[in-house]
Order: structure tokens, then sequence, then C-alpha cells
């Protein structure tokens, strides 16, 4: 289950220091599927700050495939404010960095001006199904652990005229709605560049950066969410692109803009 895979275990006597055990399970291709590393950064880095700030954003470099076995997640406070927090955190095995990010956080601060809604979901159908995708060959085997509904947009391998698609999604056993959690839900959909494409190829994220919401409510650990991709420049084998992640209720919880290789 995702609360299992998230799991770090604090290396005594080292500060911000944590590893945890790559499961093959939860492979995307030569390595664990990419939100994993989000959230293992995102609560490494959590650790170090100030009770009471919350992520506002985290940026994600994929540095090299997160292989199976034992890794080190280590994380550093780099400059405690008075309002803000800024830390830094790196998975690494044998002194060798595979991802690495930065994130800021922040508590509340007093404002008289009215709070602003972030994008609408477009329209999903919520009565279809949610269902595993088949384990069969180009399905990432991480897959296994979330469920699925398509719901807006094309597909991924549909030759589509454009690139953009949604649907619906969770954690297979539910998940603690928190900012880790969102941060690993927001990828496990693929690139909506592939939808432009007829033919399986595989495509891996060279990073990422996420903003969240400033709040949410404390939705229930099986609460379905809704997510939206839509493709941007492509240009020297990379592809950008921006995805949101909606709460039930359609709050909007978290923008990603990320930059694809295309293999």
């Amino acid at each position: 289950m995702f609360s299992d895979a998230r799991r770090l275990t604090p290396i005594s006597g080292r500060a911000g220091a944590h590893w945890v055990d790559v499961d093959p399970a939860w492979f995307q291709g030569r390595g664990a599927y990419g939100g994993l590393a989000n959230v293992w950064l995102l609560d490494a880095m959590m650790g170090l700050v100030r009770p009471g700030r919350a992520a506002r954003t985290l940026h994600v470099h994929c540095a090299a495939p997160i292989a199976a076995g034992r890794v080190e997640v280590v994380a550093e406070r780099m400059r405690e404010g008075a309002r803000v927090s800024h830390a830094s955190a790196r998975i690494v095995r044998d002194g060798v960095v595979e991802a690495f990010g930065t994130a800021t956080f922040a508590g509340s601060r007093a404002a008289d001006e009215e709070a602003v809604p972030g994008p609408q979901a477009p329209p999903m159908d919520d009565r279809a199904p949610l269902m595993p995708l088949p384990q069969m060959p180009g399905v990432p085997a991480f897959c296994q652990f979330v469920t699925y509904a398509f719901g807006w947009g094309h597909p991924p391998y549909s030759g589509a005229p454009s690139r953009h698609f949604g649907g619906r999604c969770q954690f297979v056993g539910g998940a603690r709605a928190d900012a880790g959690m969102f941060a690993a839900l927001a990828d496990v959909w693929p690139p909506a560049e592939l939808a432009a494409i007829h033919v399986p190829r595989p495509a891996a994220t060279v990073d990422m950066t996420l903003r969240f919401a400033p709040s949410w409510p404390d939705y229930d650990g099986d609460a379905v969410y809704r997510y939206a991709v839509q493709g941007g420049a492509r240009r020297d084998g990379y592809a950008g692109e921006v995805g949101h992640l909606w709460g039930p209720d359609g709050q909007h919880l978290l923008t990603v803009e990320q930059l694809v290789a295309l293999l």
C-alpha cells in the first residue's frame, strides 16, 4: 500500500537522514515511479522545518532511475526565516545522487484580500467505475496500486490531434490526505504527449515543479481525486506539460509542471 511505500526510517545519529527500501513492485520502467521520489523528499524536508508551516512548493530533479534496494534520503534545512522555511533533500545510493529537490514551507499570513480559488476541473463522469490497469507489457508495475477512471480528453496512444486528458484516481487501500500524498498522486498519470502518438513510446520525467494549495479539507482516506493534464511545447526530444489535481469536492489542490524526455 502507499502508506508502506512512503515510509522513511530515520538513521540514528544523523539529523535529517533516513533510509528506505525501494520495492520493484512500485517501478515504472527501470526505477521507482516519480511520485515516490516526490513524497520521500518532501517528507524528509518536512521533518526539519518549524511545525505549522505547510508545503507551498516542491521542485524535484530526477537525475537517474531509482533502482531496487536501499537508498538514503537526506534532508537539510537551508534557511528558517520568521515566516518561511526553505529546505533541500536528495536520494543517494552509494554516494551517487539519483534524485534531489527543494521545497518552500510557510504558515498563513494575515491578509485582508478575498481568497481566490484555483482552476476548476473539466467535467468528468463520476459514474465510471475506478479500476486498476491490467498488468501487461507497457503498463508500469506501480499501476497495480492505483485505480483509474478515464474521463476527459484523449487517452494515451490514440494518435489524437491534441494532447490533453484526465480522469479520477485514488491509491488502492486509501491514503491520508496530505501534501506528500498529493505530490505522489499527481504523478500516477502518463505524460500528455503520449495522447498524440499511436504506439507505445517510453518517456521519463526530467524534473517537475509542484505548487500546493494553501489548505484543504480533511478528506477521507478513500477519497477519489480528479486530475487533468495539458501538453505544452515539444522540441529536441523534450516536452513540457501542466497538470492539476482536485479533491472530491472540486477544490484545487496543486499544479504540477513537468519536463518530460521522450525516449
